[in-house]
């Protein structure tokens, strides 16, 4: 953000004079100079740029609120298209909007601010040094907005502008870690929503280099770390390999230790290192991963009370872990906090929400384990209900789409048991069919999706007697390699 003046005296222009007031103070202060009057705009941009520290520091909402104002009011009254205080004015604000979003939940502030970003590029000519930057504020909008709405234009275009912005910032350039994190971010978001590894490769490939030129000190490796956790987490959950998350935990831990109490971002180390104890359990079944990623989670999610974007998610990651820890322990109790968890995860994500999905699907896991030790029906029925959304989420191509398939399948034979509908055991044997279309003998989850066919089937042909059925179920076991069964989840 550019500030063209940092002078705090109390000046009289025309007929205001500019002070750093509390907010209650500033409501009835006129703040149009005179017309296009250099001095005067310069101490209202800095005005607003002080309001908005000061929201920084205390977190009052009208400062921001303020700031917005003030440069709102800038650009629609005084100042014209190739006025030298635009730019910064644009720029400024665009930032401003943003911050205001994370507070308020208000897609508009992104809409306005994608808006401003957009003018700001038309006054950089390519080669000019801010370019770059003001790529990447349009970029990290969209995949903000992407966020929120699951619009796959946007991720489509932060991807696009990212990839202009890098290659105007080649090696040695002090802004090209940040381009290549931005970049994977971008890459690792699309990945989400379309399943392609090859995003989710590349992305990899763009934090590695970026930590590479990030000194240990440096202010933005935390991040960087972070990000090349997460994004290793999430291939190990792909491939089964242990390498990946072991190295996700061991970047985890390192970026914790540079993020200590009370630095802002210390509930995404939190949550980060939380969530990769919790893939290794997984795939190791160590009850000491799960152990150590409860107390993460809640001290994640207290640092996250609402209105914080990342609320639900906290909500929904700490119900996750705390549904396998009542698997494991039996507890009801845990349980029941993770329904409640969910539920409240769930008011708080519409329908377009980019992880609606995932809170779906942990909230079906959880009722689907809580039948199984209570045994009422509601449950189960309130799963099914859950993963029914989930999977209307997550399309083919959504990476967790074949999952989703599984655990839909898995509570509607849990159901068949109960009632011998045959409806439930009919609709189980078509969604695990379909699941093991989409894992090819390559796929690490090949051979479950083998036993869960077979599982059904047998059951099916118990129920009707088709001897077609047995027969199919024999042949899939002779292909199964032994792989244990395994009831899939989905951490956020």
């Amino acid at each position: 953000m550019s500030k063209s003046a940092t002078d705090s005296e109390n000046r009289s222009i025309g007929r205001t004079s500019i002070y750093t007031a509390p907010a209650s103070e500033r409501d009835d202060v006129d703040i149009t100079p005179a017309p296009y009057e250099l001095e005067g705009i310069s101490l209202l941009s800095s005005l607003a740029i002080s309001l908005f520290e000061q929201f920084y520091q205390n977190g009052h909402l009208p400062d921001l609120q303020s700031a917005i104002s003030i440069c709102q009011r800038l650009l629609h009254h005084n100042l014209p298209i190739r006025h030298p205080k635009r730019l910064e004015i644009l720029n400024n604000l665009a930032c401003f909007l943003p911050t205001r979003f994370g507070q308020t939940g208000d897609v508009r502030d992104l809409d306005e601010a994608i808006s401003l970003h957009r003018e700001a590029l038309t006054l950089l000519p390519v080669l000019h040094p801010d370019r770059p930057g003001s790529l990447n504020n349009l970029a990290n909008v969209l995949g903000i907005r992407f966020t929120e709405t699951g619009v796959i234009a946007d991720v489509n275009e932060a991807i696009s502008v990212h990839r202009e912005a890098l290659a105007l910032v080649p090696y040695p350039h002090h802004d090209r870690p940040q381009s290549l994190n931005n970049l994977a971010a971008g890459l690792q978001s699309r990945y989400e929503q379309t399943g392609d590894i090859a995003d989710l490769n590349e992305a990899i490939a763009l934090h590695e280099e970026a930590l590479v030129l990030f000194p240990t000190h440096h202010p933005t490796r935390p991040i960087s770390l972070s990000n090349l956790a997460n994004i290793l987490e999430t291939r190990s959950g792909l491939t089964h390999n242990i390498c990946d998350v072991d190295k996700a935990i061991s970047i985890s831990r390192e970026a914790l230790l540079l993020r200590p109490v009370p630095h802002p971002d210390r509930s995404q180390s939190l949550s980060n290192l939380a969530s990769a104890h919790h893939t290794r359990f997984i795939l190791t079944g160590n009850i000491l991963d799960i152990n150590l990623a409860v107390p993460l989670y809640k001290e994640a999610l207290r640092l996250r009370p609402a209105p914080h974007p990342d609320h639900p998610s906290s909500l929904s990651n700490l119900a996750s872990i705390l549904s396998t820890c009542s698997e494991q322990t039996g507890n009801i109790e845990d349980v029941n906090e993770a329904i409640s968890l969910l539920r409240k995860a769930l008011a708080l994500q519409p329908v377009c929400h980019l992880h609606r999905s995932g809170s779906l699907n942990n909230l079906g896991t959880a009722l689907h384990r809580r039948f199984g030790q209570t045994g009422e029906i509601n449950d189960v029925n309130d799963a099914i209900s859950a993963h029914r959304e989930a999977l209307s989420l997550r399309p083919v191509p959504h990476p967790n789409h074949s999952n989703s398939l599984d655990n839909l399948a898995t509570v509607l034979s849990t159901r068949f048991d109960r009632t011998s509908d045959i409806a439930d055991i009919n609709e189980a044997v078509s969604l695990h069919q379909d699941a093991l279309k989409l894992r090819p003998a390559s796929n690490p989850d090949h051979s479950r999706s083998l036993i869960q066919l077979a599982i059904v089937l047998e059951k099916r042909f118990k129920h009707a007697g088709n001897i077609t059925d047995m027969n199919e179920a024999n042949s899939l076991r002779q292909k199964d390699t032994g792989c244990e069964l395994v009831f899939s989840s989905y951490s956020q």
